[in-house]
């Protein structure tokens, strides 16, 4: 099996927040050459080089008139080189170069389907592993259980609760409350074969418990509404 051909640039010559990049042609032929590619006046550019050495000194060159602000070289006026110089100053504590952050930049918008960015991060921020305290299932279930008695809820409603909900912890007792999202809960009441009022009624417990467990620990899941769809067989209906 042929090995994977490199596809990346083979020199980056380097100068404050730009990087220009030098890719190598037709590698290991006798008619290998070099690329110098950047943008100059909003056009992509390139220029080609038999000579590695020749391609990476040029490069520098560039990067060099590039990151000096040399409006004359690479045709930057007005609002553009405002923009530039306020990107530039932005960017320059993070240590990360313009092309690159755009770059990231447009990869995320692409994950995100044109989500904001920004509220990507923060929710992301606030949900990481780290930013709350990981509890099993039956821990937050007992915790529940005693907070709604020292409420004084009625006898009634805590057993239920504690029947409906002492079930899906005996059957979820290794799994943190996190990691339970809809597609277990979904498996888990399929293999009960309920009713669809018992169902309703369980995935209803399990939902408080949630809610409990998002303010108590700041750890939350979304369950989908396609659990209360189940049909008694365990089928979905549409």
């Amino acid at each position: 099996m042929s090995a994977k051909k490199k596809t990346g640039p083979s020199y980056v010559a380097k100068k404050g927040n730009v990087e220009i990049p030098v890719y190598t042609i037709k590698r290991g032929q006798p008619n290998q050459h070099h690329a110098i590619c950047y943008y100059e006046g909003g056009q992509r550019q390139r220029r080609y080089f038999s000579d590695l050495e020749r391609a990476k000194k040029e490069a520098g060159v560039i990067a060099t008139k590039i990151s000096q602000a040399d409006f004359e070289a690479i045709r930057l006026t007005g609002l553009d080189r405002q923009a530039y110089l306020e990107a530039s100053d932005l960017l320059r504590p993070t240590g990360v170069s313009l092309l690159s952050a755009v770059r990231e930049y447009v990869a995320a918008h692409q994950l995100l389907n044109g989500s904001p960015l920004l509220e990507a991060v923060r929710f992301y921020s606030e949900h990481r592993e780290g930013q709350f305290t990981p509890m099993r299932v039956p821990d937050v279930v007992a915790e529940l259980l005693e907070h709604k008695e020292s409420k004084g809820r009625s006898a009634v409603y805590t057993k239920d609760l504690r029947y409906r909900l002492g079930r899906f912890s005996a059957d979820l007792k290794d799994v943190n409350v996190h990691e339970a999202g809809t597609r277990r809960i979904e498996n888990w009441l399929h293999r009960l074969k309920l009713s669809g009022r018992s169902m309703i009624n369980f995935l209803t417990a399990i939902r408080t418990l949630f809610t409990f467990s998002a303010t108590r620990h700041s750890s939350s899941v979304t369950i989908g509404s396609s659990a209360l769809r189940m049909s008694v067989d365990g089928t979905q209906r549409t």
